[in-house]
């Protein structure tokens, strides 16, 4: 990405080093966590919701989500392993562009192939993107000391 205010990877390679390791790690946090709020929902409603898993599950992995990256630019997960993810200019993503990553992500993950094509562009790509990202600008990135 030419036009891009990300940090270059070959010059800040510090903002790069460990981030896809990290990015499983913050994966397997971040269904960890949509799996409670599912759960909760479940026993909050007497059982009810387990007969619309697959929507509640859908809902409660979109809402958690785009409320934490809007929020902090990062899931609980990337909190953890100490990611955020940063959009072209290199600010934290808004509203709007949380949606949107959460959007593409969830769409890239609802098929084997989208899942296999975007392991292979984070391990491929010299920033460690994703399709999402690849399509938004953004990148995932080690959170900088503030």
């Amino acid at each position: 990405m030419q036009n891009s205010h990300l940090p270059d990877p070959r010059l800040d390679a510090q903002f790069y080093d460990g981030v896809s390791a990290k990015r499983l790690v913050a994966w397997a946090i971040d269904v960890i966590a949509v799996l409670g709020i599912c759960l909760a929902f479940i026993i909050a409603s007497l059982g009810l919701m387990a007969f619309i898993f697959p929507v509640l599950a859908f809902v409660a992995n979109l809402a958690y989500r785009v409320f934490c990256i809007s929020k902090w630019s990062a899931t609980l997960g990337m909190r953890v392993t100490g990611i955020e993810v940063r959009n072209a200019a290199g600010d934290r993503l808004t509203g709007a562009q949380a949606f949107w990553h959460t959007g593409l992500f969830i769409f890239v993950f609802m098929s084997g192939l989208g899942i296999i094509a975007n392991i292979l562009c984070i391990l491929l790509n010299e920033r460690g993107q994703g399709l999402h990202d690849l399509l938004l600008g953004t990148a995932v990135i080690n959170r900088p000391a503030e």
